[in-house]
């Protein structure tokens, strides 16, 4: 979507930057950031910046190829009650590491963890080699990473839309090319006003 929105626009470059989701949140309210892309769940209660839908995102497992789950293309959280987990630190993501853990509870069974991790390469890197299994959201997958990792990655089903990613800005931005960005994403879109809930648009 962004390439679309460059070669409609030839002189626009992008300059970006990966920061944690609280770091995002807080960013793009105090100006530190013009415009920011997350999890839609880190939003939802503020006031002070507009929302629209960015990419679809849903929750997947990555697992050793060998796994007696990796045959299923899709998975129910309830799969999941007798394996262990390669968790994030909770301090690099904790909206993802409280809605795993609560779709366990849900479920009837507390995630067992065999190891905490910082990033996404360093978990698959593990799964790879039997240390156990670890989620990830359908928006960090390009479809390569199976065959980089040696694993096998797997749908969950029945999770909501707060999982997706949106894109993110301050309504006090006054910038004009953001403003076009930002309206070029929300009118691909057509149905986020309603998904997302923006009060100043119809």
């Amino acid at each position: 979507m962004l390439n679309r929105f460059k070669g409609q626009n030839a002189n626009v470059q992008f300059l970006m930057n990966q920061d944690s989701p609280l770091n995002l949140a807080e960013g793009v309210s105090n100006g530190h950031y013009d415009l920011v892309f997350g999890l839609s769940s880190y939003f939802d209660s503020n006031d002070h910046v507009e929302k629209t839908l960015f990419m679809e995102n849903h929750l997947q497992i990555a697992m050793p190829i060998h796994s007696r789950l990796s045959e299923k293309k899709k998975l129910k959280f309830s799969d999941l009650k007798k394996e262990t987990f390669i968790l994030l630190e909770r301090q690099q993501s904790p909206v993802i590491v409280d809605y795993v853990i609560s779709q366990g509870l849900k479920n009837g069974f507390n995630l067992k963890a065999s190891h905490y991790i910082n990033t996404l390469d360093e978990g698959l890197s593990m799964v790879a080699v039997g240390k156990g299994l670890a989620f990830l959201y359908s928006g960090m997958n390009d479809g390569s990473l199976e065959a980089e990792y040696h694993i096998k990655i797997g749908d969950i089903e029945n999770v909501g839309k707060e999982q997706n990613i949106i894109m993110v800005m301050s309504k006090e931005n006054k910038k004009q090319m953001l403003r076009k960005l930002y309206a070029f994403v929300r009118d691909s879109n057509p149905e986020d006003g309603k998904l997302i809930g923006n009060k100043d648009e119809k």
